[in-house]
């Protein structure tokens, strides 16, 4: 029997449709189709089968939209919304790319960089302008000496000051701003040549305000740029790979990714989501092992999880 039954829903093949119209032809006209396949009646009959057999196909797929073993794309996800289990769509790798330059140059929305060894492309998320008040990693001069000065930077909100000795030189300004700065434990502080001081923010892909004091000079800024993969999934930044702008930038004198990018992923597929659908059931039991479980599953980032239970009252 067709439809659906104590054992769930059963389709109507295409003869038994053909069958069923034929016997119905009988009962109300005594005799059975023509098969001559030059019969307009017959073949307008097989066209019609053929449509409801369509039919039949459309109620089957309703049928087992209903079900999460059985469900497929939209349907699935609906069945999955009823347990507030959502697919996990997919998204592009993304970087944090430290841009160094002059202060005042903007790096534009969708600037192109390669990894290195690659074709692999990522794009800056939004456009960016170097500014004087903001850094990761910093190069500073004196662009004059005067004795017996205060010169002072201020790096994410603490002051750092000195007097400058009599017959100063720029070095010597420079050197006594090195030991100060060693109060600011968020930063790592050098001198790469006599004339230069570099403050670099010691914590990765982090940005610091910074205030310049008069009599000092920035030569270089970095900030850092997000930017994403060309392409959705498993794109791979690994870092210090990220190096290289495909149209230079005047103003731009390089560019890097200190870290690994965070890689991206394709849409969760429809078997992926119901065995996480099925994990996340155990929710409800929120004390018991499989609602731990399934909890930790649909935290961002986590892949597998299992627990470890000791039911004896000895600690492991």
């Amino acid at each position: 029997m067709a439809g659906i039954t104590s054992s769930g829903f059963t389709k109507k093949t295409l003869p038994e449709i053909i069958q069923s119209m034929n016997d119905k032809h009988v009962a109300r006209y005594g005799t059975a189709w023509s098969t001559d396949t030059n019969n307009p009646m017959y073949n307008s009959m097989l066209i019609f089968a053929e449509e409801a057999y369509d039919l039949w196909n459309g109620l089957q797929q309703t049928y087992d939209a209903r079900f999460p073993k059985s469900a497929e794309a939209a349907s699935l996800d609906n069945v999955c919304d009823m347990v507030d289990v959502q697919r996990i769509s997919a998204t592009k790798s993304t970087a944090s790319v430290e841009f160094t330059g002059t202060v005042g140059t903007t790096i534009p929305v969708n600037t192109a960089l390669k990894v290195s060894g690659t074709e692999t492309r990522f794009f800056t998320k939004a456009a960016q302008t170097l500014l004087a008040t903001q850094f990761s990693d910093i190069n500073l001069s004196i662009t004059s000496v005067v004795d017996s000065t205060v010169y002072s930077v201020t790096v994410g909100g603490t002051v750092v000051s000195i007097t400058s000795a009599v017959s100063a030189t720029a070095n010597s300004i420079l050197v006594q701003l090195l030991a100060a700065l060693a109060a600011v434990t968020s930063c790592t502080c050098s001198m790469p040549t006599s004339t230069t001081l570099r403050i670099n923010v010691t914590e990765i892909n982090s940005v610091l305000p910074i205030v310049v004091g008069a009599r000092i000079g920035i030569n270089t800024v970095s900030d850092i740029v997000v930017a994403e993969a060309e392409f959705e999934g498993v794109v791979k930044a690994p870092a210090n790979t990220l190096n290289a702008l495909l149209v230079p930038i005047i103003g731009i004198s390089s560019v890097n990714n200190l870290a690994s990018a965070v890689e991206g992923r394709l849409e969760e597929t429809d078997e992926e989501l119901r065995i996480r659908r099925y994990d996340s059931v155990g929710i409800i039991g929120a004390a018991t092992e499989s609602a731990i479980i399934a909890n930790v599953k649909n935290l961002d980032g986590v892949t597998a999880a299992f627990v470890i239970a000791n039911r004896t009252f000895v600690t492991d």
